[in-house]
């Protein structure tokens, strides 16, 4: 088994973020490791929900939803013969924003096989998707965030 992930602080309050994260029909708009995201099944995500994502230099991959706690994390799975690819998503409110948590994690018979293949590729997608978030959540001026200006 192979885990990769990332921690960032986000100037922005959780719900806010929260809402850009679960948007991911508009991922590709703030992370270059998305190239396309197509809903299989109606948003908001859910659990039981499914999209096909698609990230750069690798065939489509179809994510379910797992676990949902609104504004809180959530967990999605992808499956290919051997290997189950699992990505966790939490945020974690703090006085100054949230931070926010990126995991993924390769299990099943390839599962370490994936994860040593991926070693160099996961790290750095998960760092553009947390970068991106950042950028987008903080996008907005700070009075609009629901912080005061000092």
């Amino acid at each position: 088994m192979r885990t990769f992930q990332t921690s960032t602080e986000i100037r922005a309050p959780a719900e806010h973020v929260w809402q850009i994260q679960t948007d991911v029909g508009r991922w590709p708009e703030w992370t270059a490791s998305v190239s396309s995201v197509e809903p299989l099944t109606p948003l908001p995500l859910a659990v039981g929900s499914v999209v096909r994502l698609r990230q750069p230099g690798f065939p489509a991959a179809e994510w379910t939803v797992t676990a949902l706690e609104p504004g809180v994390h959530f967990v999605w799975e992808s499956h290919s013969p051997g290997m189950k690819a699992v990505a966790q998503h939490m945020l974690t409110p703090t006085p100054a924003g949230c931070v926010v948590d990126l995991c993924v994690v390769y299990e099943g018979m390839l599962g370490g096989v994936i994860g040593f293949l991926m070693r160099r590729v996961t790290p750095r997608f998960l760092e553009m998707e947390a970068r991106g978030l950042k950028w987008q959540a903080e996008s907005l001026p700070e009075e609009a965030l629901g912080f005061n200006a000092s």
